[in-house]
């Protein structure tokens, strides 16, 4: 009967960790009508980690940092092995920031923007370039 109930809690853990890190929605970007592939982080565990550790980021994809409420999240570098654009975006997809080839050797240092941001996309570098991101411009950003 004890290995009954250890098991239960067992499978209540690992269904309430699954739960915690897989991302729920799925998010579609665009700038200038142009599909973008993301990789969504949209919970506090993967969030913290976001790109750490990564060798790079696959062709033609970004991550998108998806946040519960705006407010200045700041990106750093932490375990970073490539440097990256980072784009901070309002609730409405309007860019409030930009920071362009953000270098790993910047670690401790965090960037935030100075305005409050709902979502952060950290690309690679020449991406704010290659579409002519500018503060202000606004990209789609939706839920499915």
């Amino acid at each position: 009967m004890k290995r009954l109930a250890y098991l239960f809690i067992l499978i209540l853990l690992i269904t309430v960790f699954v739960s915690l890190v897989s991302d729920n929605k799925k998010y579609v970007l665009s700038v200038d009508s142009k599909i973008i592939n993301t990789i969504v982080v949209d919970n506090h565990i993967t969030r913290t980690k976001g790109l750490s550790g990564m060798q790079s980021l696959p062709k033609d994809t970004v991550m998108l940092f998806v946040f519960d409420k705006p407010d200045t999240y700041g990106i750093w570098m932490k375990d970073m092995r490539f440097p990256i654009d980072i784009i901070w975006l309002d609730e409405d997809g309007r860019i409030v920031w930009l920071e362009n080839n953000v270098s790993p050797l910047t670690y401790p240092k965090v960037f935030f923007p100075p305005k409050d941001s709902l979502y952060t996309i950290e690309a690679k570098p020449g991406f704010i370039e290659q579409n002519h991101l500018v503060v202000g411009k606004i990209l789609s950003v939706s839920a499915n």
